[in-house]
C-alpha cells in the first residue's frame, strides 16, 4: 500500500511544474557560480598563481553552493505535497483506503526521494559542467583528488541534513491545513532564521 501511495503522490507531484523549476533553478544557479569562479580568476590560473581547481572541487562546490537556493524550493515543495491533502481530500487516494499516518509517511518518503534526487543531480551536474568548462577555457581539466565513495555518499549525507526541515514542513501544513500557510511559515523560518541569523552569529 505504501508503495502504491507513493507511486500516485509522485505521478501528482511530477506533473507540476514546481519540481522541474526548482531542478531547473539548482542548476542554473550552480552553473553560474561554476562560470564566474573561474572566470574571475582566469588571470591567476593562466599564470600560475593559482592552481587549475580538479573535480573534486567542483563537486564540493555544487552541493555547497545548492543548499541555500534548494531550501526555499524544497519548502514549497513539501507544503505543496501535505497541502493537497486538505485542499482536494486526496487522503482517499482515488478511493484507496488508508491511514494517515501512512498517507504522511508516503508524502515523507516522497520528498526525502526529491530531495535526494536534487542534490545527486546537481552533484553531476557541476562536475560535468566543471570539466567542460576548465577544457573549453584553459584546454585542460583535472580528475585528481575525487573519492568515489564520497561523491556518492555526499546526496545521501545532505538529504540527511535536509530531512529535519522537511519533516517541519509537513508538520506546519498539518497544523496549518494550508499549503500557502506552511510555505509562508517555513519560509520565514528557513530564510530568515537559518540563512540570517545563522549567517550573522557563525560567520
Amino acid at each position: 500500500m505504501l508503495l502504491r501511495l507513493l507511486s500516485i503522490e509522485s505521478t501528482r507531484l511530477f506533473r507540476r511544474a514546481l519540481p522541474w523549476v526548482a531542478l531547473a533553478a539548482c542548476l542554473l544557479y550552480i552553473g553560474l557560480s561554476l562560470y564566474h569562479f573561474y572566470t574571475l580568476n582566469a588571470t591567476e590560473i593562466v599564470t600560475g598563481q593559482l592552481a587549475l581547481p580538479g573535480l573534486s572541487f567542483d563537486l564540493a562546490t555544487s552541493l555547497d553552493q545548492v543548499f541555500m537556493i534548494a531550501m526555499p524550493f524544497l519548502v514549497m515543495i513539501g507544503a505543496a505535497l501535505m497541502g493537497d491533502d486538505y485542499a482536494q481530500r486526496t487522503n482517499q487516494h482515488w478511493l484507496i483506503r488508508v491511514s494517515r499516518s501512512t498517507s504522511v509517511l508516503a508524502k515523507f518518503a516522497l520528498l526525502a526521494l526529491v530531495i535526494v534526487g536534487i542534490f545527486a543531480v546537481t552533484l553531476l551536474f557541476g562536475g560535468a559542467f566543471g570539466l567542460a568548462l576548465k577544457t573549453y577555457l584553459y584546454g585542460s581539466a583535472s580528475l585528481v583528488g575525487v573519492n568515489a565513495l564520497e561523491a556518492l555518499w555526499a546526496p545521501v549525507y545532505m538529504t540527511i541534513v535536509v530531512l529535519p526541515y522537511a519533516a517541519l514542513m509537513l508538520l506546519l501544513a498539518l497544523l496549518t491545513r494550508s499549503t500557502f500557510g506552511s510555505a509562508g511559515l517555513g519560509l520565514i523560518y528557513t530564510l530568515f532564521i537559518e540563512l540570517i541569523l545563522g549567517s550573522a552569529f557563525f560567520d
